[in-house]
Formats: C-alpha cells, sequence, structure tokens
C-alpha cells in the first residue's frame, strides 16, 4: 500500500515538473536570444508590403493580403501583427515571442480539456503537450521570430477541432461553419489540415453512421465554396515556391524513392524535434508512420468512438499537413529539405494525439492508464529533457554570438559596404536591403533603436 502510494506521488510530482520545466526551458531561450533580427520571409514582407505601406503604394488590405493563397497560406494575422509591431512597437519582433507563447500554452490547455476527463488526466495531457508545443531544442524557432509567431496556427488548428467536436456533440452546426469561414480567411496553413481531418473523419464515421455522410459532403462543399470565392476578395500577391498536384504525381511517379525519403523524413519529428541521427532519420519517421497508421486503423476498425474523435483529428492533421508540405515543397527542394527543424513543431501535433488516442484507449482501466503515463513520462525524461538542457547550455551561447554578429553586420553595413552582410543574408546581396535599413535607421527601429 504504502509503495502504491508513493509511486502515485512520484508520477504526480514527475508530471508537475514536466509541465513547468520545459514552459521555463522555452521562456528561457525565447528571452535569453536577441532575436529582433529579420530572417527570412521577414526580409520580404519588410521590403514588400512594409515599406510601400509607409510610402503610400499599398492600402491596408493590400498590405495584409500578401501572402494569401486559398486552401495554403493566409498569413492576414501575421501580416497584421508585423505591422503593429512595425508601427507601436520599434520593429522589435516582441509581439512574435508574446504570441508564440501564449499560443503554444492555449494549444496546450486546450488539448488538456479535449482529451482529459478528470483533473489529473487533464494535467497530464497538458504537462505533454507543453513538451511538444514549446520545444525548446530547435534553436532557430527562437532566433527567428517567425517560427514563434507560427505557434498561433496550431492554436487555431487545435481550437478549430475543439469547436468541431464541440459542435458535433451539441449540434451547433454553425459553430463549425463559422469555424471554416475564421480559418479560411485568418490563418490558413496547419488549420486548413485540421478543417480537412474534420471532413474526413465524418467520411471514416459515415462506415458505420450514415448520418455523417451528408454532414462530410456539406462541410466539404463550404470548404471549397469559401476558398474559392474568397480568391475574387482576397488578392495574394506573392508567388511562392510550388509544386501543382499534376506535378508533384508526375514527380512521385519518377522518383518514387525520393518522395518515400521525403514523407519519412517529415515524420522522423513526430516525437522528437531532432533526431539523433540524420543518416537514420528515415528509418525513425517509417516508424512513427507505421504507429500513427496503425492507431487510425484500430479507431476505424474498432467503431470510430464519439471520445476519440479529438485525438484521431489531431493524428488526422499531422497526416494531411506533411501530404501537403510533401506535395509542394519536395519536388523542388529536394527529400532532405523535409528534415527542416522549423516543420518538427507542426509534425508534434501527431505525437500529442497518438498520445491522446493511448489514453482514451485505456480510459476504462486505472492501470492501463498509468502504463501509459510512466512510459511518456520516461520517453520525456530519457530522450526530451537532456536535449533540452544541451541545446539551453550548451548551444545556445554560440546561437548569441552569432547573431551578435548579424547584428553587428547590419548595424555597420550602411558605413563599412564590406560585403559581410551579403554573405549572412542571402536577402541582402548586391546591396537590395540598403534602402530598408537606410529606413529604419531614420525612423529608429529595430537594431537602430
Amino acid at each position: 500500500m504504502n509503495d502504491t502510494g508513493f509511486m502515485n506521488r512520484a508520477r504526480i510530482y514527475l508530471i508537475l515538473a514536466i509541465g513547468v520545466l520545459f514552459p521555463l526551458f522555452y521562456v528561457y531561450n525565447t528571452f535569453s536570444i536577441d532575436s529582433r533580427l529579420i530572417s527570412g520571409d521577414q526580409w520580404v514582407w519588410l521590403l514588400n508590403v512594409v515599406l510601400p505601406f509607409e510610402r503610400g503604394e499599398l492600402g491596408y488590405w493590400e498590405a495584409i493580403t500578401y501572402e494569401y493563397s486559398p486552401f495554403s497560406h493566409s498569413h492576414i494575422l501575421s501580416l497584421i501583427l508585423f505591422l503593429a509591431d512595425f508601427e507601436y512597437f520599434g520593429f522589435q519582433l516582441d509581439t512574435d515571442k508574446y504570441v508564440g507563447i501564449a499560443a503554444a500554452l492555449g494549444s496546450s490547455m486546450i488539448v488538456g480539456l479535449m482529451l482529459g476527463k478528470s483533473t489529473s488526466q487533464r494535467l497530464f495531457i497538458v504537462a505533454v503537450a507543453t513538451v511538444f508545443f514549446m520545444p525548446s531544442v530547435i534553436l532557430n524557432h527562437f532566433s527567428w521570430t517567425l517560427l514563434q509567431l507560427y505557434n498561433y496556427t496550431i492554436f487555431f488548428a487545435v481550437m478549430s477541432i475543439y469547436l468541431f467536436v464541440h459542435g458535433f456533440n451539441r449540434r451547433y452546426y454553425e459553430i463549425v461553419f463559422l469555424n471554416i469561414l475564421l480559418v479560411s480567411i485568418f490563418v490558413g496553413g496547419i488549420a486548413i489540415a485540421a478543417l480537412l481531418a474534420e471532413i474526413l473523419l465524418l467520411l471514416c464515421v459515415s462506415f458505420r453512421d450514415r448520418t455523417a455522410l451528408p454532414k462530410a459532403a456539406f462541410f466539404g462543399v463550404v470548404l471549397i465554396l469559401v476558398n474559392y470565392l474568397l480568391t475574387f476578395v482576397i488578392e495574394g500577391r506573392r508567388a511562392h515556391t510550388s509544386t501543382s498536384l499534376g506535378d508533384f504525381v508526375l514527380y512521385v511517379a519518377a522518383n518514387p524513392v525520393d518522395a518515400f525519403l521525403g514523407l519519412c523524413n517529415l515524420f522522423s519529428r513526430v516525437f522528437v524535434s531532432v533526431p539523433v541521427s540524420l543518416d537514420f532519420s528515415w528509418l525513425l519517421g517509417l516508424a512513427s508512420l507505421a504507429f500513427i497508421a496503425a492507431l487510425l486503423l484500430h479507431f476505424v476498425w474498432t467503431g470510430a468512438r464519439r471520445e476519440q474523435w479529438a485525438s484521431v483529428l489531431l493524428m488526422m492533421t499531422c497526416v494531411i499537413w506533411a501530404f501537403a508540405t510533401l506535395k509542394t515543397r519536395v519536388a523542388v527542394l529536394g527529400p532532405e529539405y523535409m528534415l527542416a527543424p522549423r516543420y518538427a513543431i507542426f509534425m508534434h501535433i501527431g505525437a500529442v494525439g497518438a498520445i491522446g488516442y493511448l489514453y482514451t484507449i485505456f480510459s476504462a482501466s486505472d492501470l492501463g492508464r498509468k502504463v501509459v503515463e510512466y512510459i511518456v513520462i520516461a520517453f520525456v525524461l530519457v530522450v526530451h529533457l537532456p536535449m533540452a538542457w544541451v541545446m539551453a547550455f550548451e548551444y545556445l551561447p554560440y546561437t548569441q554570438r552569432y547573431l551578435a554578429v548579424r547584428e553587428e553586420a547590419l548595424r555597420n553595413h550602411l558605413e563599412t559596404r564590406d560585403g559581410e552582410l551579403d554573405n549572412l543574408i542571402r536577402h541582402c546581396r548586391d546591396g537590395q536591403c540598403d534602402g530598408a535599413l537606410q529606413y529604419l535607421r531614420d525612423t529608429k527601429k529595430n537594431v537602430y533603436q
């Protein structure tokens, strides 16, 4: 009896420790890195959206819809926040950090609310979700603030799933319709994958419940019509590196091994943020893909129980997002590109769903749930915790020094023009960003504040 009580207390303390420690790692990394440096798409937005908007060449609506593409990126909310940071907060990009932290915590809370039936179960789910929604081992997640900002797309994907399950359980179908409209306009990305997962789930359920089929057809038509009609209202002007469906099919037919490796590379990031060995990442990805596929088949085979909908939707969202990313990227950039660290944060939604599904399988057995908890706790402590510790206290100083060099090069470029910036930032080659840097210096924004 005493041994049992000790194990229960130890389990609870470990869950609490995980739920506190990983968010602390995430916040520590966020504010230890001076991440106001502009990177990647932020240069594109500065040069093609912000500066033309400041000069009066773009209206506000044209500015915030620059990236919009139906069934793909929206970035309307991203650009609203980007412009607000430029106008009101000195372009320090702190908005990205605060929104990212709040969105990751919010996603974890909502998942706990969906998947847990009691306080202790919700506590466990929330703690585990913070491990995957607040990964502290992807250092460019902190040096490039846009990646943190993208946490809000995961938040809306999770919220979309919550509203879908909540709406269907109570027959509030207008909530589902409003969800489709708002996600399609303002969010896009992985939240669109969540909408597609919801329709696919209804199709799976319709094999046992015929009333689900017309609902799937209705919401599918609504999703297509909303996104099609939005193309007449919102005209995104940026051309993205992508592949059409027809070209993707031809690529897969001609390069089946590369396509398969690309898919496995994506799935190698489901349960770990950084694979231990890149050479064998495809093997880890294959195992992760097989595991999630087995859980989804189990769901369909055992009757597609409604209490399992939320966890299944999280896994389906992961799978759909992975195939969408593969379709748009692998033919252009190759299978190795699928190992890009920034994809891990989106693939982690599948890990949360898989753990939640295992929890529901053993929902009738207190012992079964505890076994799942012990296995997950051990996995987090053995795999995730050491990596988080090493990244925070060994690799972080190198990142800080590198960013300091970049900031110094940015600040001094207009005086020295020594070519160093050309090597550090590809968007600044051949003087492309000289005008933007001059404007930032004149207005005392970003590194010139």
